[in-house]
């Protein structure tokens, strides 16, 4: 995506995804960010996102604009830029088609854990 934006001449900060707490937080600190990151967060963002708005546009709308929506909105409230916007909405409609897949919202919180522990790990260990 790094690559596509330089192309495209799009401006994108890396302080966008930076956890001082990961970088210079003491082992008590780290251990309360990686469990808000890799726990808390995909468990309350799935239910809200995919398991409440996603679920409820599903009812009215087919998958793909249901997806759109509430992936849309998803990305939105990470408060990031075109990139870092393009980067959640991604990995949001890949939830919402796993959900849509499964019928279940474990697979989708395992995959959003996932991808925040790498993100929690690649930060700290490229910045510690």
């Amino acid at each position: 995506m790094g690559r596509a934006a330089e192309f495209l001449h799009l401006n994108n900060h890396w302080t966008e995804w930076f956890d001082r707490d990961l970088v210079w937080g003491t082992p008590p600190v780290i251990a309360v960010s990686i469990l808000e990151y890799v726990v808390f967060a995909p468990i309350f963002e799935e239910l809200a996102f995919r398991g409440l708005l996603f679920a409820m546009l599903r009812r009215r709308f087919e998958f793909l604009p249901a997806a759109l929506i509430s992936t849309s909105l998803f990305a939105l409230a990470h408060g990031y830029s075109l990139i870092g916007f393009v980067s959640v909405f991604w990995s949001g409609f890949l939830w919402a088609w796993i959900y849509e897949r499964t019928g279940s919202l474990i697979p989708s919180m395992v995959a959003h854990a996932m991808n925040n522990l790498l993100v929690c790990l690649t930060v700290m260990a490229l910045l510690r």
